[in-house]
């Protein structure tokens, strides 16, 4: 089957709005889950790193959705990650 474009997107200048809080949730060692929603169809990016406003790796999603996912693995043990999200 073949993946179709959303319509709704084509010639769309307005960029998409997250909706609601992302939610992070742990799963398994060293890794966490980022889930958030968007009010229209796009592609999520998660820029992470050891330091706030220095973002070393980032994490996007191959297809567009409202509803986003994406799983950050080989997070340090110990301290905190600063992360940002955009979508296109």
């Amino acid at each position: 089957a073949a993946l179709q474009y959303p319509l709704t997107l084509i010639g769309d200048t307005t960029p998409p709005q997250e909706v609601g809080t992302p939610e992070v949730v742990p799963s398994g060692a060293n890794s966490v889950k980022i889930r958030w929603q968007t009010n229209e169809f796009s592609r999520g990016t998660i820029e992470y790193g050891s330091q706030s406003g220095q973002y070393t790796q980032s994490a996007t999603e191959p297809l567009y959705t409202r509803d986003h996912e994406l799983t950050l693995a080989g997070l340090p043990a110990e301290g905190e990650i600063y992360y940002r999200i955009t979508n296109t």
